[in-house]
């Protein structure tokens, strides 16, 4: 049976009802920026055989979803911000990929500290470094 991409299945309308009613129930929140007290930042410093250098870094910015209704708990929310400096004699095509700063959401499970989701997004952002390297190599 071919489905197409637009389609949705029953469990998907299923889902989406069941987030309705969910949204529904928690009502309306507002997200506001946490303004840390520490500037807490990941870097990882790499040097390749050529002679450049690419230092990567990663901020863990959070937010509150504060909801109106009283009986739910206000919830942090953060997300994983990563870029890069790199040396001006590395080649174009990886000052170009390190030119955009990345967004990451939690990688890991909620309890692991915010030091070691940092170093998880700066792997995915190496993942996705590496990946680039190799497709246009």
């Amino acid at each position: 049976m071919n489905k197409s991409k637009n389609s949705i299945s029953v469990i998907d309308a299923l889902l989406f009802v069941i987030a309705s009613i969910v949204h529904q129930i928690k009502g309306p929140s507002q997200l506001v920026e946490l303004k840390d007290d520490i500037d807490a930042i990941e870097s990882l410093i790499g040097f390749s055989h050529h002679g450049y250098r690419i230092q990567i870094h990663c901020k863990e910015i959070n937010y509150l979803c504060k909801y109106k209704r009283s009986f739910i708990p206000d919830k942090k929310k953060s997300i994983y911000k990563v870029y890069a400096d790199i040396s001006d004699n590395a080649p174009v095509k990886l000052k170009r990929f390190c030119g955009h700063e990345r967004h990451f959401p939690k990688l890991l499970f909620s309890w692991f500290p915010s030091s070691t989701q940092r170093e998880a997004a700066i792997r995915a952002y190496l993942d996705l470094l590496i990946k680039e390297i190799k497709t246009t190599a």
